[in-house]
């Protein structure tokens, strides 16, 4: 059981990092237009959604994969402490929390944000609206 969950947590963190390495350019992008080094594309919302998008479920498969190697190591040592009752206890009393805080971590962001998709635009575009105007119009500076 223990070596599932390990497989669970390299299959998630792989996922991750893949996921983050998709949302990073959008990100770059999102840094040089707020500088005024870089006028916003033509369809620069849906990156915007795109990366907020990739971004968000990086972020839930990172938390999938720390739960699993948590669950993963919660269940190698049920194996060792299952002939001592009062181990036994802990460890029932460890997974019982374990349980819903996996939950709140890895659904949080959904529970928190509703409109996880728009939520990062709608940050953005409120960044956007504070840059100096003399800055938008400019050509890219690099």
């Amino acid at each position: 059981m223990d070596d599932c969950f390990l497989f669970l947590a390299v299959a998630a963190l792989a996922g991750s990092a893949g996921l983050f390495y998709a949302a990073e350019p959008g990100l770059y992008m999102f840094d040089a237009i707020v500088a005024g080094r870089l006028i916003p594309p033509v369809d620069f919302f849906q990156r915007a959604v795109n990366t907020a998008t990739y971004g968000t479920t990086g972020l839930v498969m990172g938390w999938i994969a720390i739960f699993a190697v948590k669950f993963s190591f919660l269940f190698y040592f049920r194996t060792l402490v299952n002939r001592i009752h009062n181990l036994k206890t802990w460890w029932w009393c460890v997974f019982v929390i374990c349980i819903p805080v996996a939950f709140t971590n890895i659904f949080g962001t959904f529970i928190v944000c509703p409109y996880v998709g728009s939520a990062l635009c709608m940050l953005f575009f409120q960044i956007y609206d504070h840059v100096p105007l003399s800055n938008r119009s400019q050509q890219p500076a690099f």
